[in-house]
């Protein structure tokens, strides 16, 4: 049950609406784009970079009152590959809650460019482990190698399969095959972070608790497309069960009647 004071109502006609926009939503990257990152002075960037956002990542915690339960779970696993998959419900919070999940290691985020065309903070994000999607079928061989390069390393990869923010949305929105290709095809250990909220005493912006989640795991005698949906329907329906833990409304949505 939910409780507290009517919540501001937004409406959408499908679940690929748009609710936060970036600076420059049509960014695209271009076919010069640098996937390595293996310069002497993009590797001191990229320290530079992990360790501002552990900062910023304990700064936002702090402020808006985060809390992560479970953690210890993805511990046995620190030394492994793995994929991280979260609800997309806060434009930075969605940014640095990583940090707060993933501790003491390297790991790579999967995003949309629009993310690379937000003024000075996106030309920070490559440094801070983001891999944005190819922008056009030829950069799909880079991208590939730079997942491959990454999951070689045996860093994390978040995703937020939800693709768009909806700030504050309590359910969970459909989950597309896709998302789940490459931990089925690498058999590799899945996990999910839950991002819910809570009624704050003296404030009417909630508390947030996010839940890890996991391992799931898809028989090897499956075949590669079986695996991908049975993971993600694992992945799906252990994040809705706890998106029933959000107990506030902070903003409603609701679909548009015409």
């Amino acid at each position: 049950m939910f409780k507290g004071k009517m919540p501001e109502t937004r409406y959408y006609e499908t679940f690929q609406d748009d609710f936060v926009e970036s600076a420059d939503q049509g960014y695209q990257i271009d076919e010069n784009y640098d996937w390595s990152r293996d310069k002497f002075w993009q590797k001191g960037l990229t320290v530079f970079t992990f360790g501002l956002a552990k900062v910023l990542a304990g700064f936002y915690a702090l402020v808006f009152h985060v809390r992560v339960e479970n953690k210890d779970l993805l511990k046995p696993f620190s030394n492994k590959s793995y994929y991280l998959y979260g609800n997309h419900t806060q434009p930075f919070g969605d940014a640095v809650g990583p940090f707060r999940v993933i501790t003491g290691r390297r790991f790579a985020t999967i995003v949309s460019p629009a993310n690379l065309g937000i003024p000075v903070l996106g030309k920070l994000l490559p440094y801070g482990g983001v891999i944005p999607t190819p922008s056009s079928r030829k950069q799909m061989k880079q991208f590939i190698g730079t997942m491959q390069k990454r999951t070689a390393e045996n860093q994390a990869v978040v995703i937020y399969p939800e693709e768009h923010v909806w700030p504050y949305y309590t359910k969970i929105r459909p989950f597309p095959l896709t998302a789940f290709h490459y931990p089925a095809y690498q058999q590799a250990p899945v996990f999910c972070m839950t991002r819910t909220y809570q009624k704050r005493r003296f404030s009417k912006r909630p508390k947030q608790t996010i839940y890890v989640d996991g391992p799931f795991l898809a028989p090897a005698s499956l075949s590669a497309q079986k695996r991908q949906r049975l993971l993600r329907d694992q992945v799906a329906q252990c994040m809705e069960d706890r998106s029933k833990l959000s107990t506030y409304h902070y903003i409603a949505y609701e679909r548009r009647n015409d």
